[in-house]
């Protein structure tokens, strides 16, 4: 009896389009799935497309008169419509005379892409489907790395590796390099390390000024002794 030949997983293409707009298609999961959650869809969808270059994000869901959600729609995660800049780069965002404030130089994903996705939830079952409501996009695919939706997954599930690390003091760079020793394939970059070093930081302060949270760690059960002086004028509290 012949093996049975695997089935070939077809990569993007581009649609011809009759106004000359690139079109873009990319494999898609199969559509006759169901889950027990919208989330788990949305993971499940994600996981999908990491491989083959794109990725969705939920924009806004659809109840039932009763509250129920029945409906969430996602779009590509390049969807969003691009926003021009009143400003140019560069310039003062206030009307205010003097030099231009220098900005800090970020990077958009808004591209207006028209894909379009929803998980729909079946009342009688209680189970989501998937429904596919555009196929195409108008940008060619990227590696998982430059989509954040991908990256943060993976952060979720490296959590305690990285918050043991960030505890012991290890930095962004050793932290990274730790990772992608031990799996080359990670696509975490450092704003990921350096968001999650953050969250911890917020997580500890937990509203109090670092002091009020260093107080608060401190042993109570014990007699603290503060010792302090005056800086005399013009000496450096961190001499060389």
């Amino acid at each position: 009896m012949p093996a049975t030949q695997p089935i070939p997983i077809p990569g993007p293409s581009l649609v011809p389009q009759p106004d000359d707009t690139p079109a873009y298609t990319f494999p898609l999961p199969p559509l006759d799935q169901h889950f027990n959650t919208a989330e788990e869809g949305r993971k499940a969808i994600n996981t999908f497309a990491a491989p083959h270059g794109w990725a969705v994000t939920s924009i806004r869901s659809k109840a039932t008169k009763k509250g129920v959600k029945k409906t969430i729609r996602l779009i590509c995660d390049r969807g969003h419509a691009v926003k021009a800049d009143k400003n140019g780069p560069g310039l003062a965002n206030d009307d205010s005379p003097g030099p231009a404030k220098k900005r800090r130089k970020t990077t958009t994903l808004a591209l207006g892409c028209p894909f379009k996705m929803a998980l729909r939830l079946d009342l009688k079952t209680d189970l989501w489907g998937i429904t596919l409501e555009h196929a195409t996009h108008n940008h060619p695919s990227s590696h998982a790395s430059t989509h954040p939706i991908h990256r943060a997954l993976e952060l979720t599930q490296r959590n305690a590796e990285v918050d043991n690390a960030i505890q012991q003091g290890h930095t962004t760079s050793q932290i990274l390099t730790e990772i992608r020793e031990a799996d080359p394939e990670t696509i975490l970059v450092p704003r990921d390390i350096h968001n999650r070093r953050r969250k911890l930081d917020q997580m500890f302060l937990d509203g109090c000024t670092p002091l009020q949270a260093l107080l608060q760690e401190l042993p109570k059960d014990v007699e603290w002794v503060l010792r302090h002086r005056r800086l005399s004028q013009g000496e450096s509290i961190n001499p060389p």
